[in-house]
């Protein structure tokens, strides 16, 4: 939490304070640990665009269904999407390649009356820019405006870099 006290800061009250006034609100439901995926050998998120059929809406709830995926171990987050072509957006990490396609080779053909690939993005661990949502959170809290210029949209006084 040092980091978050030290890039941000409060008027005249200790950082501490903040922090239990965002618990007791509920705003801070809990912590979550930071994992280095590579080091747990996850070299492969994949972003799924998915439809669940109606005969899992015609057997399941809303809420049965969000507890299967809760319960599916690659999944680390997921989201309901109020869409006709799709009903959930899946972030899914893997060990490799190879384990993505047995998964969603297996989603695909075993589990097709249940749930539709309806397209699929897979990532590399190594392109993951960012995770979290405390710029976010900050945002909120200053009640400020959001300025896109801290972007790429206006050089800030020196020439742009590109790394490729």
């Amino acid at each position: 939490m040092q980091k978050s006290q030290d890039n941000y800061d409060y008027p005249n009250k200790p950082y501490s304070k903040y922090v239990k006034k965002l618990e007791d609100k509920g705003i801070i439901q809990g912590y979550m640990p930071i994992i280095d995926f590579k080091k747990l050998g996850i070299h492969v998120l994949v972003v799924l665009e998915v439809k669940v059929t109606p005969l899992v809406w015609n057997s399941l709830s809303e809420t049965h269904v969000a507890q299967r995926l809760r319960e599916v171990p690659q999944v680390i987050s997921a989201y309901r999407v109020p869409e006709s072509e799709i009903t959930h957006v899946l972030v899914m990490g893997f060990r490799d390649i190879e384990q993505k396609d047995r998964i969603l080779m297996k989603l695909q053909t075993r589990f097709s009356q249940e749930i539709i690939i309806k397209a699929a993005y897979p990532i590399s661990v190594n392109r993951i820019i960012t995770m979290s949502p405390v710029g976010l959170l900050r945002e909120v809290l200053d009640k400020k405006e959001p300025s896109l210029e801290y972007l790429f949209l206006k050089n800030r006084g020196s020439k742009a870099q590109r790394h490729d």
